[in-house]
């Protein structure tokens, strides 16, 4: 199989390594997973938001 490998995160240069191609799918629900901590564990120092 291919298309797994790195992700570049925007605005960063931190890169996600991919082990399995993944489905849109499950991007989707990994992304709405990750909306839903980030709203119920928001930052509290600001500053640290690049």
């Amino acid at each position: 199989m291919h298309g797994a490998g790195d992700i570049v995160v925007p605005g960063t240069k931190q890169k996600v390594s991919v082990i399995n191609p993944l489905t849109t799918g499950e991007l989707t629900r990994i992304r709405r997973q990750f909306i839903s901590y980030t709203k119920s564990h928001p930052v509290k120092d600001s500053s640290r938001i690049p």
